[in-house]
C-alpha cells in the first residue's frame, strides 16, 4: 500500500501526462495558432468580456459569477499572459488540486485506496475544459475542499482549517452558482454555511446594482436557447429522444449529449445515491444529489456533463467498494466480476466520450 506521500506523487505524474496528452491533441486537432487559441471557445470569451469590460457591456454576461474572470485577468494582467494561458493555469492547478484532494476523500470517506483518484476523475467525459478558460475546474476544487473539510468533525479543524472553509464557502457562489448547496447546511449546525449565504448574497447584490433585479442570473437563461425548462422537462425531453437514433455524424453527437448521458449519468447516480442512502454518508448524498438537481435546473442536456463534472468520480464509489469487499483474502468472490466489469465500463466509456469531444470542442464544434 503507497505512502500517502508516494500516492501524491503518483497522482500529480499521472494528472501532469493526462495534461500533456490533452494538450498535443489540441495542438493536431485544432485549426487555430497560436496554438492556445484552439480552448478559447463559447463561454470563454464571454468570461474576458466581463474582465475587459465589465457586466454592462453585454446583457448576457450577467449570468456569469465574477470570480474566475476576475482571477483569469488579473494573472494575464500581471504576468504578460493572453486570458486562455492565463484561465488554463489556474484550471491546472485546480486539477492537480483536485485530484489531491479526491484521493484524500477516498481514503478518509469511502475507505478507498487513493491511488484510484487520478483514473477515476481523468476519464471525465468533460475534464478537457481544464485547459479551456472555464470557471468548472476551480469550482471542482472549491466544492471538493470545503466538502472534505465539512466532512471532519468540526472540533478536528484548526483555526486556520476554520478560516480557510469559511473562505471556502463564500468564494463558491461567486464561481458557481451552484455553490449555494452549502447554505442549508445550517439546518444541520454548520455555522460555516453562513459564508456561503454570504457569498449568494454578494452574488446578487451584483445583480442588482447592474441591472435593478438581484436575481438577474437566472431571468437571462433564455439567452442561451434553453428551451428544456426546468428539471422535468428536460429529463423527458432527454428521454423522449433516446428512441430517435442518429443517421449523420452531427447528428450523432447531438444524440449523445441531449440524450443518451444525461440519461445514463442520472442511472448510474441514482445507484450512486441509494448507495449512500444505505451507508448512511448523508454529508456526500446530499452535497452530490443537489449538485445534481440545480445543475439541472434548466438545460438538462447541456449542464449534465460539464456541471455534473464534480459528481463523476463519485459514481465509482459503490463499485469501488463491491470491488474491495468481494476481494478480501482467503480468495475473490466469483461475484468480484461485476463491479470490475462496471468500473471498467465507465471508465473506458468516459475516456472514449472525452477524447471524442476534446477533439470536436478544438476544432470549434459544440461539445457540452
Amino acid at each position: 500500500m503507497p505512502t500517502r506521500h508516494q500516492t501524491d506523487v503518483i497522482i500529480v505524474l499521472t494528472l501532469g501526462l493526462w495534461v500533456a496528452v490533452a494538450l498535443a491533441i489540441g495542438a493536431v486537432s485544432g485549426n487555430h495558432a497560436p496554438w492556445y487559441l484552439n480552448w478559447y471557445r463559447w463561454d470563454a470569451e464571454s468570461y474576458q468580456a466581463i474582465w475587459d469590460h465589465g457586466y454592462a457591456a453585454k446583457a448576457h454576461l450577467i449570468a456569469f459569477p465574477p470570480l474566475f474572470p476576475v482571477l483569469a485577468g488579473g494573472l494575464g494582467t500581471l504576468t504578460g499572459l493572453h486570458f486562455a494561458v492565463a484561465g488554463m493555469l489556474i484550471n491546472i492547478a485546480a486539477l492537480l488540486g483536485c485530484g489531491l484532494l479526491l484521493a484524500r476523500i477516498l481514503e478518509d470517506s469511502f475507505q478507498l485506496p487513493g491511488t484510484w483518484a487520478p483514473l477515476l476523475l481523468g476519464s471525465s467525459p468533460a475534464l478537457y475544459f481544464a485547459l479551456a478558460p472555464y470557471s468548472d475546474l476551480l469550482f471542482m476544487y472549491v466544492f471538493l475542499h470545503a466538502a472534505w473539510l465539512l466532512s471532519r468533525p468540526e472540533h478536528q479543524l484548526s483555526r486556520t482549517e476554520h478560516l480557510l472553509l469559511l473562505a471556502l464557502l463564500f468564494c463558491a457562489p461567486l464561481i458557481r452558482i451552484t455553490g449555494v448547496i452549502f447554505a442549508p447546511l445550517l439546518l444541520r449546525g454548520r455555522w460555516h454555511a453562513l459564508a456561503s449565504c454570504a457569498g449568494g448574497m454578494a452574488w446578487m447584490a451584483i445583480n442588482y446594482s447592474v441591472t435593478g433585479s438581484a436575481l438577474a442570473f437566472m431571468e437571462i437563461q433564455s439567452a442561451f436557447g434553453m428551451a428544456e425548462g426546468a428539471l422535468v422537462e428536460g429529463l423527458r425531453h432527454s428521454w423522449g429522444g433516446l428512441s430517435v437514433l442518429p443517421t449523420t455524424t452531427n447528428a450523432l453527437y447531438d444524440w449523445m449529449q441531449w440524450h443518451l448521458l444525461p440519461i445514463s449519468i442520472l442511472a448510474v447516480f441514482a445507484v450512486t445515491a441509494l448507495w449512500l442512502l444505505a451507508t448512511r454518508r448523508w454529508l456526500w448524498l446530499y452535497l452530490l444529489t443537489a449538485v445534481v438537481l440545480l445543475s439541472h435546473n434548466q438545460a438538462f442536456w447541456r449542464s449534465v456533463v460539464r456541471y455534473d463534472l464534480l459528481v463523476w468520480p463519485f459514481l465509482f464509489a459503490p463499485w469501488l467498494s463491491a470491488w474491495q469487499r468481494l476481494s478480501r483474502p482467503p480468495w475473490p468472490h466469483p461475484g468480484t466480476a461485476i463491479p470490475a466489469a462496471a468500473v471498467g465500463v465507465l471508465l473506458l466509456a468516459g475516456a472514449v466520450t472525452q477524447y471524442a469531444n476534446a477533439v470536436r470542442y478544438v476544432q470549434g464544434g459544440w461539445a457540452f
